[in-house]
């Protein structure tokens, strides 16, 4: 299911998570490692933030097909970190801008 699947919660706000508990497991692999089913497994053994894999912000603006395929999620996805690998810090925010309001944190 890609981000715009109409299926997702609206994302969970990592800094109440902060408050909440006293530690976080947080699963954060980098390039296209944790994809959506590496995802789910490691939060079933409950961890509580996960990141997505490494995604390059130049492709992800630029392509619907690149967003499609390099960031999918669902409900259950949550809270999830994108990772973006930008050039420069508009192309991180313009990256940015695209997941705003879908995922809980850009990194």
């Amino acid at each position: 299911q890609t981000m715009d699947d109409g299926n997702s919660a609206r994302p969970k706000d990592i800094m109440e998570l902060f408050a909440e508990k006293r530690c976080l497991k947080v699963a954060a692999p980098m390039v296209r490692f944790s994809k959506l089913p590496f995802r789910h497994v490691v939060r079933s053994w409950g961890t509580d933030v996960v990141y997505t894999p490494m995604i390059m912000a130049e492709s992800f603006v630029a392509s619907q097909k690149a967003r499609d395929v390099e960031l999918t999620t669902n409900s259950q996805d949550n809270p999830v970190v994108v990772q973006f690998a930008a050039h420069s810090a508009k192309e991180f925010a313009d990256a940015a801008e695209l997941v705003a309001g879908k995922v809980s944190a850009v990194d």
